[in-house]
């Protein structure tokens, strides 16, 4: 993880350091206004844009499993003598 200031977040993005800025100004003002155009009811967090981010890459993984189907590798779901289960 590193902390950036929003020219260089912009940079490492790939995205114009001024829409960077305009998008969180406008996300300040649906959260001080509570008028987001996406419903979200709830604002925590508001960044300034003279704010240090906080970046890391996220990649999805499974943590665990507890049961469930049996899958090929196809994702088909198989029956308890692993032959596939049709229409599933």
């Amino acid at each position: 993880m590193k902390a950036l200031k929003l020219p260089e977040l912009a940079k490492d993005m790939g995205v114009d350091p001024a829409v960077l800025k305009k998008t969180i100004e406008q996300y300040n003002s649906y959260a001080q206004n509570k008028n987001d155009p996406f419903g979200r009811k709830f604002f925590k967090n508001a960044p300034g844009v003279d704010d240090l981010f906080h970046v890391g890459i996220i990649s999805p993984v499974v943590h665990y499993t507890m049961g469930g189907l049996s899958v090929s590798t196809e994702s088909e779901v198989l029956d308890t003598n692993g032959n596939r289960i049709e229409g599933l």
